[in-house]
């Protein structure tokens, strides 16, 4: 009794939130632990040929952005002459970023940096779940235990080895923050939730394109529940996104200029 005593006096002075990130990091850790074994000496799925790729993709993007050689960024020039064909399917343009100052602060070693942020998007995806269903559920447990499973989802095993499809925790923080504009009407809620849709975007085209048709689900079932709607409000929303997407588009322009042009020379050689 005298050490469930002690233990219980020991865990009530860690921060509530500490804590929570403590439990989400021990599951990450079903999936994670062989990176935790090897972090500085190998990387997760090391033999497959995505996480090579990858790795090319973030030191291209890196150097181009370093140097800033923003018309040469998505631009793998040894494949010749589809030099923007690797990065069709992900260009980890948010990924380069966060690890942009990293790579400017001179550190050589890319094991620890890329699991590191591999468990970091665990822990994000994790606890950026937990938010949105305390939000929606205002239950604490439920919500623990539902960002607990979203965590253990077996699809996350498979994405170990794509970085880009790791990058998920936006998506959560998009449904939170347009929840809380919907339910309150507060502009800072508005402001979040075209950032993190922007984020989510920069982290990978297509999680953020499917991640808009599900939040556009999100917001019609949410009208047909709570009617009426404020017209203004609605007129906030769907004006703030217009900024959002033309940074997106700005952003991308290098890489959607190239396949742009393929896809019209394909056309017309029929």
């Amino acid at each position: 009794m005298a050490l469930f005593a002690m233990l219980k006096s020991i865990l009530g002075k860690i921060p509530y939130k500490l804590r929570i990130i403590s439990l989400f990091f021990l599951l990450s850790m079903v999936h994670l632990y062989p990176i935790l074994k090897n972090f500085f000496t190998m990387l997760p799925y090391a033999t497959n040929g995505d996480v090579s790729l990858s790795l090319t993709i973030l030191y291209s993007n890196i150097q181009k952005l370093s140097h800033l050689q923003f018309s040469q960024i998505y631009h793998l020039p040894f494949l010749f002459p589809l030099s923007y064909t690797l990065t069709l399917g992900f260009t980890l343009f948010g990924q380069s970023v966060l690890l942009l100052p990293i790579f400017l602060l001179g550190i050589p070693n890319i094991y620890p940096l890329y699991n590191g942020i591999t468990i970091f998007s665990y822990l994000a995806a994790g606890y950026c779940a937990y938010l949105f269903f305390k939000e929606l559920q205002d239950n604490e447990t439920v919500s623990i235990i539902s960002a607990g499973l979203y965590i253990l989802l077996p699809f996350r095993v498979y994405n170990i080895a794509h970085l880009n499809m790791l990058f998920n925790f936006p998506a959560p923080l998009c449904f939170l923050f347009l929840l809380k504009y919907l339910k309150n009407n507060q502009k800072k809620d508005l402001f979040y939730f075209n950032v993190f849709l922007l984020s989510q975007y920069l982290f990978d085209l297509s999680l953020g394109f499917y991640l808009s048709i599900s939040l556009a689900f999100f917001w019609l079932i949410f009208v047909l529940i709570q009617r009426p709607v404020r017209l203004r409000s609605m007129g906030w929303l769907f004006s703030s996104l217009l900024p959002t997407m033309a940074v997106i588009i700005l952003i991308h322009a290098p890489f959607l200029q190239t396949h742009f042009r393929q896809l019209i020379f394909r056309t017309s050689c029929k």
